[in-house]
């Protein structure tokens, strides 16, 4: 179909129109509905060592110290800079690894599959860069990881690993899954990476105060895993939806159960000769469903793999149905986009609804074996 003579070029000169607009709406209003001011707050609060950034309760400041390490040179710009630029690195790295990754898919037509997926990929990305929040760039992160164990690129595997935990703790998760089943490469790489993340607080001039807040960091959060009633887009809440509510020992279960069926869908796909594309979507399918605290523009972390998903469907194995299905689904995943009234009718169940179908196909591939590709 001539829709989809796609080309790369034109794919990237989307990704600049978008971050043109980005430009443009943080010179507008830069702290507008913006959860990296709060990012950027904290930093400053941190490197001043006036007040405890940490708080009471599940609201507040969620990351570890070493995250603020990260933030600050953004608070060195003027306020619309720094939020732009932030935004910026965000799309750059999302748009990136796009790219990289969807050379490792099957069929060598990595320009056409970046083009899909970033057709696809946008409209689930918007909430996440409209607030800053740092969803957007653990995403690129784990498509850059990604790219870099299909290339048995180790050190810079564990960059972009250790950088997603820079971004937030979920990135655990692919970090986890990346040093097991590429031990030793990627294990003994991060083990000094991990020595160095956790004595970082340290490097602050007031080390009482460091050691305080870093103390504070975990309590909180500890503290905040634990959302009980407040309801987010995850499996807690689409079993809501349906009148299931668990109590949370029944969560915790089910949270173990799922990350040891990661784990091992992980390795069984491996074996069977897919690797760490099938693996870091796995991851977010995980994210998605079993984080406690899943927001919606948590989906950007997840819609890439749906998207690369639709486009191996319709470009290599000529599966348009499927298709048109993966493509559907990137769409409803970006339907906080679309007006406060579809967001209000399909949260919390729609999106990780298609999280848990997306999850069926996974496990389909990951059992199954390969067509002779290395998919």
């Amino acid at each position: 179909m001539k829709l989809l003579r796609l080309r790369e070029g034109p794919a990237w000169l989307v990704w600049v129109l978008y971050a043109a607009l980005v430009v443009t709406l943080m010179a507008g209003a830069p702290n507008a509905r913006s959860v990296a001011a709060g990012y950027f707050d904290t930093a400053e609060a941190w490197w001043s060592a006036e007040r405890d950034i940490y708080t009471a309760g599940i609201a507040g400041y969620l990351y570890p110290p070493q995250s603020l390490y990260l933030f600050t040179p953004f608070t060195w710009f003027p306020s619309d800079i720094g939020h732009a630029l932030w935004r910026l690195f965000g799309l750059a790295l999302l748009a990136v690894g796009l790219r990289r990754a969807a050379a490792h898919l099957p069929g060598e037509r990595g320009g056409e599959m970046f083009a899909l997926a970033t057709l696809l990929v946008i409209s689930a990305s918007i909430g996440a860069t409209k607030t800053g929040q740092s969803n957007l760039h653990l995403a690129g992160c784990m498509l850059l990881a990604a790219s870099a164990l299909a290339s048995a690129r180790w050190w810079p595997a564990t960059l972009w690993l250790g950088l997603g935990l820079f971004m937030k703790p979920l990135a655990v998760v692919p970090i986890l899954l990346a040093s097991w089943i590429y031990r030793p490469a990627v294990m003994a790489r991060f083990a000094p990476f991990l020595l160095g993340f956790l004595l970082l607080p340290f490097a602050h001039p007031d080390t009482a105060y460091a050691s305080t807040q870093y103390a504070a960091s975990m309590t909180k959060i500890a503290r905040a895993s634990q959302p009980g009633d407040k309801v987010y887009a995850d499996l807690v809440g689409l079993l809501r939806t349906v009148g299931i509510d668990l109590m949370q020992a029944a969560r915790s279960v089910l949270g173990a159960v799922a990350a040891i069926a990661t784990l091992w869908l992980s390795m069984r796909g491996t074996r069977r000769g897919r690797g760490p594309i099938l693996l870091m979507a796995l991851a977010a399918s995980y994210l998605m469903l079993c984080n406690p605290r899943t927001e919606t523009n948590s989906y950007v972390i997840l819609v890439p793999y749906v998207a690369f998903a639709a486009g191996v469907a319709w470009l290599v194995r000529d599966r348009r149905g499927w298709a048109v299905v993966g493509v559907v689904a990137c769409v409803l995943l970006g339907c906080d986009n679309y007006g406060r009234g579809l967001h209000e009718a399909t949260n919390p169940w729609l999106k990780p609804l298609i999280a848990l179908l997306f999850t069926g196909v996974l496990v389909r591939m990951a059992l199954r074996a390969p067509e002779g590709d290395g998919s």
